[in-house]
């Protein structure tokens, strides 16, 4: 189950993130259909439901991760690979 990488993105993605698992999920599993992950020091690995080029998109893919019952689901953004604040990918999303 090798997603893309959110961290090797080279523009700036929002991603609506799923979840942090210890365990490597697949896409039916997940109930997701464009997934991509990030694996962290301590093994688990974070799912998202990504790429998504605009705030407004996150927001309505939002809605859908949470009615598949993601309930803890959120919006992220990511610059170059770099986790970025939503303020801050908001303001370059505009310029």
């Amino acid at each position: 189950n090798d997603y893309p990488d959110i961290t090797k993105t080279k523009y700036l993605v929002y991603a609506v993130q799923i979840g942090t698992f210890s365990s490597p999920k697949t896409k039916k599993q997940l109930k997701i259909s464009s997934v991509y992950q990030r694996k962290l020091d301590d093994g688990r690995i974070q799912y998202f439901y990504a790429p998504i080029y605009s705030y407004s998109d996150a927001e309505n893919k939002l809605q859908t991760v949470k009615q598949k019952g993601y309930d803890d689901a959120i919006i992220v953004a990511f610059n170059n690979g770099e986790k970025i604040s939503i303020k801050k990918a908001r303001d370059i999303e505009k310029a």
